[in-house]
């Protein structure tokens, strides 16, 4: 199932990359040298944005919400995020994982400065990114996987992962990124 949910991601990120390279005349005159990782970093900066707007919109007494017993609170929600960044950057970035601690906080300023720090770990991790080596692999909870799959599973889990707030926050009366009026 993972290797479909990652073929999947990668056919839609080379049709992005089609349409997105044909639709600015500048660019389609330049060399196609880094199509691949300009679409996959132009994808998680738009994650990235939904979700820090989404943690720093809802109101802190919402971070406890939990929709049924079984699920993960808000917080948690977004504390597992920065985990998740935290672990996989890390690796990319050569900074080693300290273990998950950012899912055990939960005040809503804890929970944002922890996600806004892993934000900028991963903006380093897709800022390495290339083409040219995008290939070269990690190990990473157990697994060996390429830099490029590696940061497309980060993009997938983290737009799964807003479903999930986007739900909450409607839940709760409040309007999500990206969501309109």
């Amino acid at each position: 199932m993972r290797r479909l949910r990652q073929a999947g991601l990668c056919a839609a990120l080379l049709s992005l990359a089609g349409i997105w390279q044909s639709s600015d005349p500048a660019r389609a005159r330049q060399p196609a040298s880094s199509v691949f990782s300009d679409v996959t970093r132009s994808a998680w900066y738009n994650v990235n944005g939904l979700l820090l707007d989404a943690a720093k919109k809802m109101p802190d007494e919402h971070y406890s919400f939990r929709p049924v017993k079984q699920s993960r609170s808000f917080g948690e929600i977004i504390g597992h995020l920065a985990d998740e960044h935290d672990a996989i950057c890390g690796a990319v970035t050569g900074r080693a994982f300290a273990g998950a601690q950012s899912e055990k906080l939960t005040s809503k300023d804890a929970l944002v400065g922890a996600l806004q720090e892993s934000i900028a770990l991963c903006d380093l991790a897709y800022g390495l990114l290339t083409d040219e080596n995008a290939a070269f692999r990690y190990r990473v909870f157990n697994t060996v996987a390429t830099r490029l799959s590696l940061l497309t599973d980060i993009i997938a889990h983290d737009n799964e992962h807003f479903g999930n707030l986007a739900t909450y926050m409607r839940m709760k009366g409040v309007i999500p990124p990206g969501g309109g009026q």
